[in-house]
């Protein structure tokens, strides 16, 4: 987790961007994030979770239910 500012790519033009918080902290980002292409409006469904599970999963990362719990970045961000 980093602040805006603080995100940095190697090469930010073979990148996309989605999702609402490039368009929050445009502002805020260095300037060649903010450039890059971005889809404001598309998320992630479930079915793109189920299938990072499922690799996690098989490749020995998966923890038993009740040793599962939800982590959230979001509210580290501001």
């Amino acid at each position: 987790v980093l602040a805006p500012e603080d995100v940095a790519l190697a090469d930010a033009a073979a990148w996309l961007a989605v999702g609402n918080g490039w368009s929050t902290y445009a502002a805020r980002l260095p300037a060649a994030l903010a450039a890059m292409p971005r889809h404001d409006l598309l998320y992630p469904h479930a079915s793109d979770i189920a299938r990072l599970g499922l690799a996690a999963h098989l490749a020995g990362a998966s923890v038993a239910a009740c040793d599962a719990h939800p982590f959230y970045l979001r509210g580290a961000l501001d």
